[in-house]
């Protein structure tokens, strides 16, 4: 005899499940805009209300917003937040109570490294920050935005930061409506300027999306070690006197309600 109970859950586990494909298939695919990195430069720059000793290191991002067949030309995108991460070989001297460089300084951060567990991620130093713009308006011609190494940091870490202090390896991500968008698309195609190694001569070159995986996994288990050291160009002391281009606001959650 077959018991009513057991019957009637599995029924209910089959409409459940069925309605489930159903949803599943009925959900439209995500829209994802088409936001162009236009140019990523590096400089250092003498900073306005700063100890004038020292240049920061600036890493500004032209970007734009293309439309296409679901973002027309004139609409917005809302609170869309962008992304850059930076990363450097560290330097012995950024361990503190040091001022090796060279051989001597390259035998204190493999020591050092080692003491850490040899990871990929203690040879590096990375810094990360994020900003979320109010809204980006389609079609509406070239953005800029820009973020800041405090100048003392650049000095003491000159041996990895010479000239315009370009880093090992840089990437940027944009995020909307919940949606990432990367360094590479769904098809793995890399999306140009999102991702580059400018200063990896003869070292790890990110070509393909594993590559990209590679160094940010490298990034994600050292950032913490940086928080608060890779400033937004609107948090920078004298931001006003600095000259770039058209920039979009900055949503500020630190304003009390």
């Amino acid at each position: 005899m077959k018991n009513p109970l057991k019957t009637a859950m599995v029924a209910l586990a089959a409409l459940v499940a069925s309605a489930a494909i159903v949803s599943a298939q009925e959900e439209p695919p995500a829209k994802v805009p088409t936001i162009t990195v236009q140019k990523v430069d590096f400089k250092t720059v003498q900073m306005p209300n700063a100890d004038p000793s020292y240049k920061w290191a600036q890493t500004m991002i032209d970007f734009k917003v293309d439309p296409t067949s679901d973002f027309a030309p004139g609409t917005f995108l809302n609170d869309v937040k962008m992304t850059l991460t930076l990363v450097y070989d560290k330097t012995a001297t950024s361990l503190g109570g040091t001022r090796a460089r060279g051989n001597r300084g390259k035998e204190e951060v493999n020591k050092a490294s080692t003491e850490a567990g040899g990871t990929e991620a203690s040879k590096h130093t990375s810094y990360r920050a994020s900003v979320s713009f109010n809204a980006l308006k389609v079609s509406d011609g070239k953005k800029q935005y820009a973020f800041y190494i405090p100048g003392e940091i650049v000095e003491r870490d000159k041996e990895k930061m010479v000239g315009t202090a370009k880093p090992k390896y840089y990437f940027i991500e944009f995020e909307y409506d919940g949606m990432e968008i990367g360094a590479f698309d769904a098809q793995g195609k890399k999306r140009p300027n999102y991702v580059d190694s400018p200063n990896a001569t003869g070292s790890y070159i990110i070509k393909q999306a594993a590559d990209f995986e590679t160094v940010r996994g490298w990034a994600d288990a050292g950032v913490s070690e940086t928080r608060g050291q890779l400033i937004p160009y609107h948090w920078v002391p004298g931001f006003g006197q600095l000259k770039i281009g058209v920039v979009p606001s900055v949503a500020r959650p630190e304003i009390q309600q």
